[in-house]
């Protein structure tokens, strides 16, 4: 190509179907300016189109058809105004195609067919007043069929076939006296196909593919067009529709919160109804009653907060001896109410001796107005269960002053077990002489169990018939309850949980600190024993009356 620079009086360029490959050097744009035909079809040349060929200003006709160019088309071909033939096709070319093409006023034949051109057809290429041949087959243009394709009078072929155009046909088109080929095959076009022009002529015409065509000649065979009070029918279902869909959803949603509200406000009364019925077989006392009995609640009564109430002492009119209030915060929030409810019914039926117990309750307002609610316990002097269990009377890391850690908990916490099932405090007299709680129960263990068991652990069974799920019992002599008991006898199953959990009690209780369970290790063993038990096929016998 290079060496054809110095040619100057060459006009005429055909090299196709000649296999040259590779790109087109840009010194093709250094040919002779009196250059006017070009053609370079099937040469396998790649690359894009050189901006170099705007250099030749006399081209008339353009053959790039079936290389390998890509790229974009390039905008200097609008300023070729004696071109009349461009094409394209057969390439890799992408992109839209440039306005520019609409100001080639001789332009006869436009082929960009078969490559990978997309976006809207340029409405100035109604401007090709000459423009007999256009072919945009085989691409991916989309949007309207442009209505100034109706200004081509002289165009004989139009190919607008396999793209995504969408809309109507323009009607114009059917005035167009000189076509004798119209191919809109395969796109997306609707509506009515004009009956006129080349839509009279079923064999230059083709609309196959366009499923939402309608009408036009028989020939075409299209569905016919909805009639106007059909689509004004049809549009009324539509709307009427979508007002039904969105009257039933705000309904939906309307008696879904109706439904909630009602919920929520029943479940409070429950809530409130629950704390109360726990509490129904107390004489209720008033809010005067407590705010004399604490001295107004005077901080000198305070022995006490927790995370839902706070505690005083007072002396009440109705009771001889002191008590102790607890007054329940934030009475409105669920968790208070929970907290309630669960004490209430956790201590109404608890005794004890080691448990303070519940005396009464108000429920009542205050001086403000304000919802007020209070349990009223037994007055206890003697500190609480904590002073007990980590005191120094109790041997205990933190009796001996040794800092905080989990082994001491955990020491604490198989004390308080030993304590629970024996009805036996560490710092009883009967243990001196190198005798303590944990000796004590360690020697019982196995053989000796039902000895050192608190008598009250079967006071469920006077419930139930002397019979139940750990034991049985026959009345005889008074234990330290005051109730007659003659014999206790473990079913199998109850007898093996309550072994199994003094022996976890007693692991915990160890002297030395890293010999004691883990928490986590407690844990996994108390479910253990929880499961074990539950599972097990138990009898209970009753033991038969001595005569």
């Amino acid at each position: 190509m290079t060496g054809l620079t110095n040619c100057s009086q060459l006009q005429e360029l055909g090299v196709t179907l000649n296999n040259l490959g590779g790109k087109l050097p840009a010194s093709v744009g250094n040919l002779s300016q009196q250059l006017y035909q070009l053609y370079l079809g099937i040469n396998a040349i790649t690359g894009s189109i050189p901006e170099e060929i705007e250099n030749l200003v006399s081209l008339n006709n353009v053959d790039l058809s079936y290389n390998l160019f890509t790229g974009e088309i390039p905008s200097y071909f609008g300023k070729f105004q004696s071109l009349q033939g461009l094409s394209l096709t057969g390439n890799q070319l992408s992109g839209q195609i440039p306005n520019t093409l609409g100001n080639i006023s001789q332009l006869t034949q436009l082929d960009l067919s078969e490559n990978q051109l997309e976006g809207v057809m340029p409405v100035t290429i109604g401007n090709c007043k000459s423009l007999k041949i256009l072919n945009l087959q085989q691409n991916s243009f989309d949007g309207n069929i442009p209505s100034t394709l109706a200004s081509l009078k002289v165009v004989e072929s139009l190919d607008l076939s396999m793209n995504n155009f969408t809309g109507g046909i323009p009607t114009g088109l059917q005035d167009i006296q000189t076509m004798q080929y119209l191919n809109l095959s395969f796109n997306h076009l609707q509506g009515e196909v004009p009956t006129k022009g080349i839509f009279s002529n079923s064999s230059g015409l083709s609309v196959m593919g366009n499923l939402m065509l309608c009408n036009g000649i028989s020939e075409l065979r299209l569905p016919n067009c909805p009639t106007k009070a059909a689509r004004k029918q049809k549009r009324a279902a539509t709307i009427k529709l979508t007002f039904i869909t969105v009257l039933v959803s705000l309904f939906i949603i309307f008696a879904t919160g109706l439904l909630l509200l009602h919920y929520k406000t029943r479940r409070s009364r429950r809530q409130t109804s629950d704390a109360d019925s726990a509490l129904n077989h107390f004489v209720m006392v008033s809010y005067k009653d407590i705010h004399q009995g604490t001295n107004g609640f005077s901080s000198e009564n305070l022995i006490g907060s927790g995370g839902f109430g706070t505690i005083y002492k007072g002396v009440l009119e109705q009771m001889e001896t002191p008590v102790a209030v607890k007054v329940l915060n934030n009475i409105q929030d669920k968790k208070a109410h929970k907290s309630l409810l669960a004490e209430c019914n956790a201590l109404k039926n608890v005794r004890h001796r080691n448990l303070v117990r519940i005396l009464t309750y108000c429920s009542s307002l205050d001086n403000k107005g304000n919802d007020f609610k209070a349990l009223v316990f037994e007055f206890m002097p003697n500190g609480s269960l904590e002073e007990w269990l980590h005191s120094d009377r109790n041997k205990s890391e933190y009796g001996m002053g040794s800092d905080v850690s989990m082994e001491g908990d955990m020491y604490s916490y198989g004390i308080l077990l030993l304590e629970m099932f024996t009805g036996k405090r560490p710092t009883d007299e009967m243990f001196k002489e190198g005798i303590n709680l944990c000796n004590f129960v360690k020697a019982a263990i196995p053989q000796d169990i039902l000895s050192i068991l608190d008598p009250a652990m079967f006071l469920p069974l006077v419930a139930i018939g002397d019979r139940g799920v750990v034991g049985s019992r026959t009345t005889g002599h008074t234990g330290d309850t005051g109730i007659e008991i003659e014999e206790m006898v473990l079913t199998e199953s109850g007898r093996d949980c309550l072994e199994s959990l003094m022996q976890t009690a007693i692991s915990c209780s160890v002297d030395l600190s890293r010999e004691r369970m883990k928490i986590t290790d407690v844990a996994k063993k108390l479910t253990s024993i929880r499961d074990s038990f539950v599972a097990s096929t138990y009898a209970v016998r009753r033991m038969p009356e001595r005569g």
